[in-house]
């Protein structure tokens, strides 16, 4: 069944990129933008609802905490680390993106996308067709 739906979506994209292949591509209207606070609350809501940070926290920073130190001060500065250097990395990844967004919406460069990931989907899907036999 795995194969199969690989199959489809790979034919798919084959298939867009086919089509959209003579057609002038009309710009899609800008959306609307959101206020900067917002999008950050929704950021913010997103990681706190995110299990893995915490874990993540839990597993990695008590190797680090000394044993004749303080625990609180230590963890909270390990943490205090963490949420800076992840900051900047999104930030960074964010702003790549915006910039990146644009070449993405070239029609050129949406063919190819779509039939490398259509070649890329059918791969896999004769893959596991032939494997699961």
């Amino acid at each position: 069944m795995g194969a199969a739906v690989l199959l489809v979506l790979g034919v798919r994209a084959w298939c867009a990129a086919w089509r959209d292949r003579g057609e002038v591509v009309v710009a899609p209207e800008p959306v609307a933008r959101r206020g900067w606070w917002r999008a950050f609350g929704e950021g913010r809501l997103v990681q706190l609802a995110n299990p893995k940070a915490a874990v993540s926290m839990m597993a990695f920073h008590p190797q680090f905490v000394p044993a004749d130190g303080s625990v609180f001060a230590t963890t909270a500065l390990l943490g205090l680390l963490q949420v800076t250097l992840e900051t900047g990395l999104y930030l960074t990844l964010a702003a790549g993106v915006a910039r990146a967004g644009d070449w993405f919406r070239r029609p050129r460069t949406r063919r190819r996308l779509e039939a490398v990931s259509g070649t890329v989907l059918v791969a896999l899907g004769l893959r596991v067709a032939v494997s699961s036999r």
